[in-house]
């Protein structure tokens, strides 16, 4: 801040001039502004100079701040608003007689001086005892201390002896562990006696994860031990209670073994519809073996009323696995069966009937007579890491005709987070066709709740393609260029909204154009300043200019000043005119100048010959480029074939 201007108008009637200025001090470039504000607060003008490194500049207050001065007490607030550089400012008075010199007092902000960057000074006159402390005062020698039960669970989790560590529990003592091992201390070994259905340790996760996962690397994970009671319970509410995996040969994922003449192995009970007594996931949903003699059953799954007597499921193996030791192991004779199912009669949907047999080809086969389906499902069919395929003899490849009856015809529903249909061809992967001729009838639809409807890439062409007219109902954002044949903007009729559109068409232009305008008027010297935003020159290049007087002719208007510091001048208006003034220039921003447009070009070798618009030049519909990359795009894919 520079204080103590004094001029008035004109200038030989001042006993001195005035002059202000800057220095850059350390190579760097800097953005200066500069007011002059009177003794009453108000700001008279308004100045903004960019430096370069090392760049000193000195400008007299008449002629770049204050056009007519009869000023008095004025002060001069200089601030830095752009750069990385410092600047050191100044101001100086010349006495009009004798050009004797006069430098301003200047002040600063209690911020940028030193005995303020570090704190305030005087004496400490209180210690208050914070959140979790005892103790303190306001006069004399005071102790301050950890406050009974002061010190919280976020207290001690902080670095311990070395960076990182926690206070832990052994069961008999605390020490300091490393965090990632939990809340304990390992080995950890405990002991306690509770009453009955009071839970010695109880752990409860409230999140998506487990309450506890346990892992061995030679020996039993877990090991239950009951002389009473049960030796493990699970229970679920909407899972499985107890699930077993096992990734070893010749293991089990669930093994039970009784050693009572009347105890079972594995029991499985359950009373409430549609779930399983026992379920078990590893190489097979569920395997049983009996060594007894004839009669006997490897698994005897019996159920009364309508409920399933067995339900197979398996996501790395058979939900269902039979074998028969008969004439060819497997089972496609009268004697032996992997797993044999008997149609005793006509199901009642369109007198549909099914047998199911094991065969060495297919896991499943089913025959039914002539006039009867093989099989037939009423309900959900599920297939894990497998194929499903349908062949029709008189078709290639793969054809199936699915009726929705209603509802959906097709309906896949994958609840990961995978891909529900994943297609793959050679040509086209999905073909979508609508058959309704309502207007409102779509071949292809898809819905996103948070992410994209419908997402298309492609590596070497084009992600999409449309045919005909497009609609879209929102925003349109493209990051790279457009190109089109024209364009412009249509709303409703300001006049007649209800009956009428507005169209107007968009501003071409050869070059990456932006174009800013605006109204100014002139000060009593017929002058103006004109600021463009912060960004104009980082944006554009090679400007163009055009002023209009407003109200009055204006033969000698005039750029006084070109851009620069995303500012230009105006001169030799007559003082008050209104001026319009025009400004356009040439992007020339990063993006811009790796893609520009190319104006001219040729087009490619194989669509010479061709046009966008072939029945615009009386051409047929042949000429055309879309027609030509279609039919060629085609006869591709025969070749294929």
């Amino acid at each position: 801040m520079v204080l103590g201007v004094a001029q008035t108008s004109p200038e030989s009637a001042s006993t001195y001039r005035y002059n202000y200025g800057f220095v850059e001090t350390t190579g760097q470039t800097a953005t200066v502004q500069v007011k002059a504000v009177d003794e009453d607060g108000t700001v008279l003008a308004t100045d903004s100079v960019t430096l370069g490194g090392y760049e000193a500049r000195q400008y007299n207050l008449k002629d770049r701040l204050i056009g007519s001065p009869d000023v008095t007490n004025v002060r001069l607030e200089v601030r830095v608003t752009g750069g990385s550089g410092r600047v050191l400012a100044f101001g100086t008075g010349l006495a009009n007689e004798s050009n004797d010199s006069s430098v301003f007092e200047m002040q600063f902000a209690d911020a940028l001086l030193a005995e303020n960057t570090s704190g305030g000074s005087g004496d400490i006159t209180a210690v208050n005892a914070g959140e979790g402390l005892a103790g303190g005062g306001t006069s004399g020698d005071v102790t301050v201390s950890i406050a009974d039960g002061g010190v919280t669970t976020g207290k001690i989790s902080a670095a311990g002896s070395t960076a990182g560590q926690v206070l832990m529990s052994t069961g008999s003592a605390v020490s300091w562990k490393d965090s990632t091992g939990g809340g304990f201390t390992l080995p950890y070994n405990g002991a306690a006696s509770t009453g009955p259905g009071a839970d010695l340790f109880a752990l409860s996760n409230s999140g998506g994860g487990r309450a506890v996962h346990a892992v061995a690397s030679g020996d039993t994970a877990v090991l239950a031990e009951s002389e009473t009671g049960t030796g493990v319970e699970a229970r679920s509410l909407e899972h499985d209670a107890v699930r077993g995996i096992s990734g070893g040969d010749g293991h089990s994922g669930i093994y039970g073994e009784a050693q009572s003449g009347t105890g079972y192995g594995v029991l499985g009970r359950n009373a409430a519809y549609g779930t399983s007594g026992y379920l078990g996931v590893a190489e097979a949903g569920v395997y049983g073996s009996s060594a007894g003699q004839a009669g006997n059953m490897a698994i005897l799954a019996e159920a009364a009323d309508s409920a399933t007597a067995v339900s197979g499921r398996a996501e790395d193996g058979y939900g269902v696995i039979g074998r028969a030791t008969g004439d060819d192991g497997v089972g496609m004779s009268a004697a032996a069966y992997g797993v044999r199912g008997m149609a005793l009669v006509a199901y009642n949907y369109d007198s549909e009937a099914g047998a199911i047999l094991g065969s060495p080809a297919g896991g499943i086969t089913a025959h039914a007579p002539a006039g009867l389906l093989a099989g037939g499902f009423r309900g959900n069919v599920e297939i894990l890491d497998g194929n499903l395929s349908v062949y029709n003899q008189s078709h290639s490849g793969v054809a199936a005709a699915v009726s929705g009856r209603g509802a959906n015809a097709v309906e896949v529903t994958n609840t990961g987070s995978g891909r529900a249909i994943h297609a793959v061809s050679a040509s086209t992967t999905i073909w979508a066709e609508s058959t309704s001729g309502g207007g409102n009838a779509k071949a292809l639809a898809g819905t996103a709740a948070a992410g994209y409807g419908v997402f298309a890439s492609s590596q070497t062409g084009w992600a999409g393609r449309f045919d005909g007219k497009v609609i879209i109902n929102g925003n349109l954002v493209v990051s790279g260029t457009v190109s089109k044949g024209g364009g412009s903007f249509r709303i409703d009729h300001p006049l007649h909204p209800d009956n009428r559109y507005l169209s107007h068409s968009f501003v071409e232009s050869p070059d990456m154009k932006n174009v800013y305008d605006g109204v100014v008027t002139l000060d009593d010297r017929g002058e103006a300043v004109v600021e463009l935003p912060e960004y104009f020159e980082a944006l554009n290049r090679d400007f163009r200019y055009q002023l209009t007087p407003i109200g009055a002719p204006g033969p000698d208007l005039y750029i006084a000043r070109e851009i620069e510091g995303n500012r230009f001048g105006i001169a030799g208006g007559g003082p008050g005119m209104r001026v319009s003034w025009q400004v356009t220039g040439i992007r020339h921003d990063p993006w811009a100048e790796a893609h520009r447009i190319p104006v001219e070009e040729g087009k490619p070798e194989g669509l010479r010959g061709t046009y966008l618009h072939p029945e615009l030049y009386g051409r047929p519909e042949e000429a055309g480029e879309s027609w030509n990359v279609d039919h060629r795009s085609e006869e591709g894919t025969d070749r294929r074939r």
